[in-house]
This record gives structure tokens, C-alpha cells and sequence, in this order.
């Protein structure tokens, strides 16, 4: 399943623009993001168990649920955002490596909309929207940003399922499309340092992964 979703990219002049009834301000650096996620179909779901595979340095997988096998098995959704502009910078690893992660939004549940704001713009910004299982749907999908070691056990682990890479103007409105598809998905194991600060049992301050002390 495929879906094509089309963002707008705002240039905003305060945290109140949307609100008010004042004149459009040219020309401002930071760019605010809307993105809504896809709703899975429930019917379509997987059926696979409980991972129970044992957590080791050689085996740093985190998270306790299954992995994703479709789009509609996707309770969960994040988006991260990478660029090289000055400011801490995070890491997450899987099948590839992500650097330079500086931005990621709340946690939304699948059919959600997703802002972030202070995005820069003349500079190469690239976006990973990912998707998690977790393992009661109808819970409050946890903060990605500052994981538990339970919350992480509740969840399987992040699938890049969408990444668009975009040099943004700094003019009104910017427009893109990013096509979310289980085609291409790809895991991740961790992530750690920049905008990520998770708890005890998790990769907190990793400076490589496998080579981190994980669980208790």
C-alpha cells in the first residue's frame, strides 16, 4: 500500500501567525511543518508474535514487538529531520545509518498530523517519516524523543517508510510530496544524542552502537 502525501512547508513569523489577522511577514528563516500521516486498516493487520530474541552488545535490538510487516500494521508514527546547519546532532542506525538528526516531532498515532517548526530553510534538509507497532493500540503512542525502557519493550522497532530530501526557500509557502511505502522500508535498531534523551535500558549516550551496555 502507497501513499502519496502532499506537505506544506510554511515560513512563519511567530508561534501566533495562523492566528491572527495581521500582514504576512517576508523573508523569515524558520519553516514550519504539517504532515498527515496515513490511518491503517485494522483488518489488514499482521499476525506476527512477540520478538523473543535475546538483547545482547552483538544484538542491540531494543524493542520487544514484532516487526512491521505492512503499512497497516503501523500504530505509531514520527518524523526526524536531518540537515547541517549548527546545533547537536543525533544518530540512528539499522539497515542504514542516519546522521545529523536535529529535529523530531511528537509521537502521533496512525491518521494523525504531524507539526515541526524552525525548520531551516536554505540549506539541504532531509525528512524520515517512520512507523512503529505498538503493543496496545488504543495507548497513547510514547514520546520517541524520550523512550523508557518499557515503552520501548510496548514497541517494534522504527521502519523508515518515507524520506524526502529538499532544499527549502525562504518564501511564503514551500510545497513537497513524500510517498509513504512499505516498499523500500528500512529498520532501525537506535538512535541516540541530538534531540534524543531515552531512559535507562535503552542507547542513551552510545557513542556506537554495539559496542553500548543495553537492558539492566
Amino acid at each position: 500500500m502507497n501513499y502519496s502525501v502532499r506537505n506544506f512547508f510554511y515560513i512563519i513569523a511567530s508561534s501566533v501567525f495562523f492566528y491572527s489577522c495581521g500582514p504576512l511577514v517576508e523573508n523569515i528563516s524558520p519553516a514550519k511543518i504539517s504532515l498527515k500521516m496515513p490511518k491503517s486498516d485494522m483488518s489488514k493487520r499482521s499476525n506476527n508474535s512477540t520478538r523473543t530474541q535475546k538483547i545482547t552488545t552483538e544484538n542491540p535490538t531494543i524493542f520487544g514487538q514484532a516487526d512491521l510487516a505492512s503499512l497497516d500494521d503501523v500504530d505509531c508514527y514520527v518524523i526526524l529531520i536531518a540537515h547541517t546547519k549548527s546545533g547537536k546532532s543525533g544518530n540512528c542506525t539499522g539497515d542504514f545509518l542516519y546522521k545529523d538528526i536535529k529535529l523530531a516531532s511528537v509521537t502521533v498515532p496512525d491518521g494523525g498530523e504531524i507539526v515541526i517548526n524552525d525548520v531551516p530553510t536554505e540549506v539541504d534538509v532531509k525528512l524520515l517519516v517512520m512507523g512503529m507497532r505498538n503493543l496496545d493500540a488504543s495507548e497513547i503512542c510514547p514520546d520517541f524523543r524520550t523512550l523508557s525502557a518499557q515503552e520501548m519493550t510496548n514497541l517494534s522497532r522504527p521502519v523508515v517508510v518515507g524520506i524526502a530530501e529538499e532544499i527549502l526557500s525562504a518564501k511564503t509557502e514551500n510545497i513537497i510530496d513524500i510517498d509513504i511505502s512499505f516498499e523500500s522500508a528500512q529498520t532501525i535498531n537506535g538512535c541516540s544524542d541530538g534531540p534524543f534523551d531515552w531512559a535507562a535500558g535503552g542507547v542513551y549516550g552510545a557513542g556506537q552502537f554495539g559496542r553500548a551496555q543495553f537492558g539492566p
